[in-house]
């Protein structure tokens, strides 16, 4: 620790600096804190300054959230992003890393997390709303790394919390919802050609017929159709077991995990 002085008209004011002592950062790298402040009124009160800085840092060092410098956007969403992972299913941590690399990012990675203010964020989130269907769910995962900056003290308000976005007004005009789906005939031929011969083929496979014809009359996803297994059938009595569900790794891989609960059709 150091404590200098100088004259500022006729007063004569401290500053103090010193080593606090080395942490571990989020990413595991081992980085040193320091501290510099002045304005004291006495060399006693410069090293009082310190004293309190040095007990916070020993108390908190072992919580590197809790220590970081003026963190930006990113380092902050680190943070978070280190306790989601923990309660959600790997297909879902995929899809939400994905919406922060290709949306939430390029509106706020980089930026000091304390200097983004609610008219960032509304004008962010305005424009979320002319390119993304669900843009209510970008502002409320941003939201989510605000609110993390809250606890760890960086900010007092969270911003994205103030943001007013009105809703994409419907045109039931061009609603044709009502017509999307398949009459019995309709349906009947397609299964019907779906595994005809062709010029390529000269026998008929019926895989595809039998796909269709299950999500058809069951009304399950693909990726649950396409992770059964032959123990999920039951012949005798005409019922399929939808226990789990194709989806997507972390890496971008087909994956098949279990569901919530299973369901009987």
């Amino acid at each position: 620790m150091k404590i200098t002085h100088k004259i500022i008209g006729s007063k004569r004011v401290y500053d103090v600096r010193g080593y606090l002592g080395k942490y571990t950062d989020i990413n595991g790298n081992t980085k040193t804190k320091t501290y510099h402040h002045g304005g004291f009124s006495s060399s006693k009160a410069a090293k009082l300054a310190f004293d309190r800085a040095k007990v916070e840092f020993d108390q908190r060092k072992n919580n590197p959230a809790a220590i970081m410098d003026n963190p930006t956007f990113d380092e902050v969403y680190e943070v978070w992003l280190k306790t989601y992972k923990l309660g959600v299913k790997e297909s879902t941590l995929n899809r939400v890393e994905g919406i922060f690399k290709h949306h939430i990012m390029p509106s706020f990675g980089g930026m000091r997390i304390n200097t983004i203010t609610w008219q960032k964020c509304q004008e962010e989130a305005l424009k979320w709303r002319e390119s993304v269907k669900q843009f209510n769910k970008l502002s409320q995962y941003a939201a989510l790394v605000f609110r993390t900056a809250q606890k760890m003290g960086v900010i007092t308000t969270n911003p994205m919390k103030l943001v007013d976005v009105p809703k994409v007004p419907v045109d039931y005009s061009k609603d044709k919802a009502a017509d999307n789906f398949w009459t019995a005939e309709q349906l009947a031929t397609f299964l019907s050609v779906v595994d005809a011969t062709d010029g390529h083929r000269t026998q008929p496979r019926y895989d595809r017929s039998a796909l269709f014809y299950l999500l058809a009359t069951t009304g399950m996803r693909k990726g649950e159709a396409l992770a059964l297994t032959w123990s999920d059938i039951d012949f005798k009595n005409g019922m399929v077991t939808i226990s789990k569900t194709i989806s997507r790794s972390i890496d971008n891989h087909q994956i098949i995990g279990s569901m919530i609960f299973s369901v009987d059709r």
